[in-house]
């Protein structure tokens, strides 16, 4: 969950957090959040090129960005992220 998450940052890090809220990148200010966390299902839908744009807006001003596959032991030899990059 992502107060779970909140709590594993202020363990294992110096950040210190806020209550998690959810964000939609496609309207959001994302320069109010210095870190985003993004859960990608496989079957995440697709990102428009304005919403791309915006992401690497951020990206390019410092954002950060955890990607969570959710698919660490999964045993399929591949993380949706790969699936998409090896079709490209």
């Amino acid at each position: 969950s992502k107060a779970r998450l909140t709590r594993v940052l202020a363990m294992r890090t110096s950040i210190e957090a806020a209550e998690p809220v959810p964000v939609d990148i496609a309207n959001d200010d994302l320069a109010l959040f210095p870190l985003l966390y993004w859960p990608v299902p496989p079957d995440h839908p697709e990102l428009s090129p304005t919403t791309i744009q915006r992401v690497e807006a951020y990206l390019g001003q410092g954002g950060m960005i955890l990607f969570d596959t959710r698919d660490q032991g999964s045993g399929e030899g591949f993380s949706p992220g790969a699936s998409a990059a090896s079709s490209s």
